[in-house]
């Protein structure tokens, strides 16, 4: 698989997001601020409505967000009908995790079943990194019908190469084939190609 080159940056560090997570999850318990919203809220309105259109709520799709960071695309997700006991999202930073989780908590005493969403913590790039199974999965499989990601692949081409030179980028797509069921989606919003 061949991959463009980015130079090293801050944004491809786990310390930078757990440190960005901390501070909006301290944020979002004294002022009930949600965080930011990656690339802004116009992704995330044409995410949900291509995944409308090509991946209804009405059948019913299990549905997993790569990088789920405050969790704010799963919950658009939801306000348009999806079942959130059929969504997750997984981050490798604990504080992404823990701030969408407390969101989900406090909007669902306000209105639908956010709680219902499974957030876990992940390192999508780690085979061995255990990703949960869809909840209604009659196969057993562990396979999604939607896997979508709103910049994760972005910062992950501005990480470093590994100890043995390997880019992580050429670990993604396989990763991604991996988790989806065949005739599955993939939906993805990248400003790094742009």
């Amino acid at each position: 698989m061949s991959t463009m080159e980015f130079d090293p940056s801050l944004l491809g560090t786990k310390d930078h997001w757990d440190q960005r997570y901390s501070d909006e999850l301290a944020n979002f318990h004294e002022s009930g601020l949600e965080g930011e919203v990656w690339f802004g809220e116009e992704p995330v309105v044409n995410m949900v409505e291509w995944a409308s259109t090509h991946v209804p709520s009405t059948a019913c799709p299990n549905v997993l967000d790569v990088g789920t960071g405050n969790g704010h695309l799963l919950f658009s997700m939801v306000e348009v009908g999806y079942d959130a006991s059929r969504l997750a999202g997984v981050d490798y930073s604990q504080g992404s995790v823990d701030l969408s989780t407390a969101i989900a908590k406090r909007r669902d005493e306000e209105e639908h079943a956010y709680k219902d969403i499974t957030f876990a913590v992940c390192d999508f790039l780690d085979s061995e990194s255990p990703i949960p199974p869809p909840r209604h999965d009659s196969t057993s499989d562990g396979v999604w019908d939607l896997v979508l990601d709103k910049g994760t692949y972005d910062a992950i081409s501005l990480m470093d190469s590994d100890q043995q030179g390997i880019a992580p980028l050429e670990r993604y797509v396989p990763r991604v084939v991996k988790l989806l069921r065949p005739g599955g989606y993939f939906l993805i919003t990248c400003e790094q190609l742009a």
